[in-house]
């Protein structure tokens, strides 16, 4: 476990490209090269992170479209997938709490590919038994995979993109979800339909680990990373404010203190309990 966590772990800034320099001119291309690599890697991340959090959706919903069919076929009842379902919601809520922690610390390239990877096979595995206890286990684990999405998204976001164009660029990726749940009503549905319940997770389950494997090249650890600037002062927005010496640990505990925060959370939860009624 610890080497998995050590691999995960965000790398170590490298030197900055225009710092190699004291010569005007060179350091003048340096700059210019250095804003190219930035630009593209920023791409990379926004498309990435919209795809890769659009599919994490198809990985989830699954089962929603797929529990008409079980239910016909004698598979389970309705007690069973009440249970299997809200087993995926709890570990899910759990695991978005813990892995949005570890998120400020991980290589998001890597930390959010591995729920993809993990969901995707908890999925394929989903669509090969019929046994129940043995559904509620790969859905609760599923479930904690499935919250190695969205924290890691919004950290990349942030990560990439100054204060000044994060509203823009979070509501770009904040329809990802739709995105996916859009696929999945219509594509997994379809799926459903013509091959029957199992391929619901199957096709679904490839889906998933093949968009995983493209996340791990095409998403991006922080900028520092490959000897590129933070983005505040790459966009010119470095604040002229005495920098503050907390540390990642100080500023999440201020977070969870904060009243609005709790605030927002409480009503998430009634939100999310007529969204899923």
């Amino acid at each position: 476990m610890r080497n998995l966590f050590s691999w995960w772990k965000t790398g170590e800034d490298k030197p900055r490209f225009s710092d190699q320099t004291n010569q005007a001119e060179l350091k003048q291309h340096l700059l210019w090269h250095e804003s190219k690599i930035y630009e593209r890697k920023r791409k990379s991340v926004l498309w990435s992170v919209v795809l890769g959090y659009g599919i994490f959706y198809i990985g989830r919903l699954t089962l929603s479209v797929a529990k008409a069919p079980m239910v016909d076929s004698g598979i389970l009842d309705t007690t069973q997938l009440g249970i299997i379902g809200s087993l995926l919601f709890y570990t899910y809520a759990f695991g978005k709490l813990t892995n949005g922690f570890l998120s400020d610390r991980a290589n998001i390239a890597k930390f959010m590919s591995t729920g993809l990877g993990v969901s995707a096979v908890m999925n394929l595995f989903f669509g090969f038994t019929s046994v129940f206890w043995i559904f509620g286990v790969l859905w609760a684990i599923n479930g904690w995979f499935q919250s190695m999405g969205s924290a890691p998204a919004v950290v990349s976001v942030t990560q990439w993109f100054s204060s000044k164009e994060r509203g823009t660029y979070y509501g770009i990726w904040a329809a990802s979800h739709n995105i996916g749940e859009g696929l999945t009503f219509i594509g997994t549905a379809s799926i459903v339909a013509l091959f029957g319940w199992q391929a619901g997770f199957i096709v679904p389950g490839v889906i998933c680990f093949i968009v995983a494997i493209i996340l791990f090249f095409s998403l991006k650890d922080r900028p520092e990373t490959y000897g590129l600037p933070n983005v505040l002062e790459y966009k010119g927005e470095v604040s002229t404010k005495k920098k503050t010496k907390k540390s990642i640990k100080d500023f999440q505990l201020d977070v969870l203190k904060s009243p609005i925060v709790i605030k927002i959370g409480l009503s998430a939860t009634f939100l999310y309990t007529v969204r899923y009624a």
